[in-house]
Parts: C-alpha cells; sequence; structure tokens
C-alpha cells in the first residue's frame, strides 16, 4: 500500500468586516514532517523557503488548494525566513523592540 501523501493547507479566514483574522495551517501526519524538515533546514546561508501550491509546480513543500473552512481562502504562496537579531537590527530594528503586554 502506498504511503499516504504529505497535505499541508495554508488558509485565512476574514471577519464580518472583510478583515483579515485567523491564519490556519491544516496539515496530515506526512505534511507535518515535510514542513518540520523543512523549518530545520533553514540557517544563516538558507534562510527561507517558498511554499507554493501544487498547481504551481515544484517548490521545496508544495501546498494543497482546498480550505478547510467555509469561507476562508487558501494561500498558494507562503515564504518562510529564518531571521537572525543580528540582521533585524541592521535591517528591521523596528521588530526588535518590546511589544506591549496585552490588556
Amino acid at each position: 500500500m502506498a504511503e499516504p501523501r504529505a497535505r499541508v493547507t495554508f488558509d485565512l479566514d476574514f471577519d464580518a468586516d472583510g478583515n483579515p483574522g485567523e491564519l490556519c495551517i491544516w496539515m496530515n501526519p506526512e505534511g507535518r514532517d515535510k514542513l518540520v524538515k523543512l523549518l530545520q533546514e533553514l540557517t544563516p546561508h538558507w534562510e527561507h523557503s517558498h511554499l507554493l501550491a501544487r498547481s504551481w509546480g515544484l517548490s521545496e513543500l508544495e501546498l494543497d488548494e482546498v480550505a478547510y473552512r467555509d469561507g476562508a481562502q487558501v494561500l498558494g504562496a507562503v515564504k518562510v525566513s529564518l531571521r537572525l537579531d543580528e540582521w533585524d537590527a541592521q535591517f528591521a530594528p523596528h521588530v526588535l523592540t518590546e511589544q506591549p503586554d496585552p490588556d
């Protein structure tokens, strides 16, 4: 019997006003294993990966294109980046500022 195909779906829902809401990542165990492996392979020399929908062609991890939730928008392209504090201090220092605690 063939091993199950890795499935990973990123979808985003919207509130009643059309504003982006919750991002969900849906995956089966095989998809989880591939996503974790991809994340563990990120290094300062290989700092990002592109995840693309299956219909777009080959990528490091092909994404499924069927939403799990009614009204959710499936994301066909996702970029995952490793960011070192040293890089962010130079190129995006605003992300290193302390975030206020939500009250």
